[in-house]
């Protein structure tokens, strides 16, 4: 059997063992919920977590074996990996709300959910907010559940509360930008609210749960930062240029709200005055003119600019995965997965 095929099959069986703890979990929940008189929060909170590419439980996991982890995937990994994936649902619920989305995923967002459920009541697209965030409030409690109950390491604790203030810090800053900050800011929202948690943190805490020692945490650290850099960059594109029947959501949001992305960034740092006093109009009136942006970021050469920036830090990020203290026979399917993930069209 070729190492391609038998990697394959060990990602399959580590997604597995995360789901199966995924699924106990919140099965038990469920009934806590329905017990409770409220079934229309599992409902919703089921819905959402239904799908998605699983991106942050599997990269837990391959730290754990590059870390030198062996064998089958044991439940302490698969349910702190599990925890992961509660994390990114209660910070996409909570900032759908911030961002007033309708869609996730080609299903409505959880807010837009709630007010479905709650048609009929006065006030229900706001109670439909409202609910939604304390659906995240819930799932953010159901991870530490899961750490708790998986008897999380210390040392895997101390890192996954750096990652929920990391977190949390890069969505205030997100949410307090403007399109005048400049690249290295948006740079650096990226990578605190999108690469700790996204990538980052799980391959460390995967690492950690295998008994690395802290070169080799801290290597995989760079790993991911590279990775969560490359991975919001690509959103970035994706935001402005993706297909949303592939992509499952709308484009131009980021314009539309204001948000300093490196893209727009990269574009006003190299546009003329009268394209910036264009970009300004388009934020100022919520009307993005998708005709009008495409030839500003072409004119600037910002995509270009970005899929250059995309290309440096995939090299980095596999040059390092190929060199001590990491082994390469371990880390190979790591490789493959970031080049997936570097050059995805979701």
């Amino acid at each position: 059997m070729s190492v391609l095929v038998r990697d394959d099959h060990e990602l399959a069986a580590d997604r597995a063992a995360v789901e199966a703890a995924l699924a106990a979990f919140l099965g038990d929940r469920t009934d806590e919920l329905a017990a409770l008189g409220v079934p229309e929060f599992a409902t919703v909170g089921h819905g959402f977590l239904k799908g998605g590419k699983r991106l942050r439980p599997t990269l837990c996991c391959r730290g754990w074996r590059a870390a030198g982890g062996e064998g089958p995937l044991p439940h302490r990994v698969a349910a702190v990996a599990a925890s992961l994936e509660l994390f990114h649902a209660f910070a996409l619920v909570q900032d759908d709300v911030m961002d007033d989305s309708d869609t996730r995923r080609g299903e409505p967002t959880a807010h837009r959910a709630f007010a479905g459920v709650l048609a009929g009541r006065s006030r229900a697209r706001e109670l439909g907010a409202d609910a939604a965030i304390l659906l995240g409030d819930l799932l953010l409690s159901w991870s530490y559940d899961l750490l708790y109950e998986a008897e999380c390491p210390p040392p895997v604790w101390r890192l996954l509360r750096a990652m929920h203030a990391e977190t949390l810090t890069g969505q205030y800053l997100d949410l307090t930008g403007t399109l005048t900050d400049g690249v290295e800011r948006a740079l650096r929202v990226g990578e605190l609210k999108t690469a700790a948690y996204t990538t980052r943190r799980p391959l460390q805490a995967g690492a950690l749960l295998a008994g690395a020692d802290q070169n080799v945490v801290a290597v995989l650290g760079e790993v991911g930062a590279l990775l969560g850099e490359a991975f919001q960059l690509r959103d970035d594109l994706l935001g402005t240029f993706g297909d949303p029947s592939t992509t499952g959501k709308p484009v131009l949001d980021d314009l539309r709200e204001g948000r300093n992305t490196t893209l727009l960034a990269v574009a006003r740092h190299h546009a003329t005055s009268e394209h910036r006093a264009a970009l300004d109009r388009m934020v100022a009136d919520k009307t993005p003119d998708p005709v009008l942006l495409h030839a500003i970021l072409t004119a600037t050469s910002a995509r270009d600019r970005v899929e250059r920036m995309i290309a440096t830090r995939h090299d980095q990020a596999k040059a390092l995965l190929a060199g001590p203290p990491l082994s390469p026979a371990r880390t190979s399917l790591l490789g493959r997965l970031i080049t997936t993930i570097v050059y995805r069209d979701h």
